[in-house]
């Protein structure tokens, strides 16, 4: 008996066991969804495509990202005597918050990191300083960073001039790959907007 098996791509899979388990989850939901790729389900975690812009300028693609986002209300809950709950009062939206991974990977012989939408052609043996130093400097900017996803389209982070990211923290664990390296970012969305004063 012959078996036909297909093996997912992995060039990028994430490193730990549980990011994995995501990883292949988000693929067999991805191929049930029949409009598109990246099913809106608000705190699960997707393979996604993701690109980073500073206002530096420079700029990084990521092929394959994995991508959480939460949002919550800013509810104002009032006491009521001898009642059985509280009276709310919705005020406004909060910030979306957004948990990101990021591969990078060796694909210059010093360690630089470049990938397109045909992803990581050629990967060399040694760690990505140039890389991770690339990643470092962009998430250091004090400005808000520009993000693109199609994922992150429906809610308006989609690399607009008035609507992006400012970076809460990140950190990296130490990897068993020599030329492999995952970034764990926390993120929190910043937008324009116009503050009406009257003057009386």
């Amino acid at each position: 008996m012959k078996l036909n098996i297909q093996i997912p791509n992995v060039r990028l899979l994430p490193a730990t066991f549980g990011t994995a388990v995501k990883y292949h989850a988000s693929a067999l939901k991805a191929e049930e969804s029949l409009v598109s790729s990246y099913p809106l389900v608000v705190g699960d975690s997707y393979t996604v495509e993701l690109t980073l812009k500073g206002a530096s300028g420079d700029e990084m693609y990521f092929p394959e990202a994995v991508v959480t986002l939460t949002r919550d209300r800013n509810i104002v809950a009032t006491p009521v005597l001898d009642g059985r709950g509280t009276v709310k009062e919705m005020v406004s939206w909060g910030d979306v918050q957004l948990s990101m991974a990021l591969s990078v990977v060796s694909t210059t012989a010093d360690g630089d990191y470049t990938a397109t939408e045909q992803g990581v052609c050629k990967q060399y043996d040694v760690y990505p300083y140039v890389g991770v130093r690339r990643l470092r400097n962009l998430l250091d900017e004090p400005n808000r960073l520009y993000i693109t996803s199609k994922f992150l389209e429906p809610f308006d982070l989609d690399g607009d001039t008035d609507y992006g990211i400012v970076v809460k923290s990140y950190s990296l664990l130490q990897e068993t790959h020599t030329n492999r390296q995952v970034v764990e970012i926390q993120a929190m969305s910043d937008y324009d907007y116009d503050l009406l004063i009257k003057e009386e």
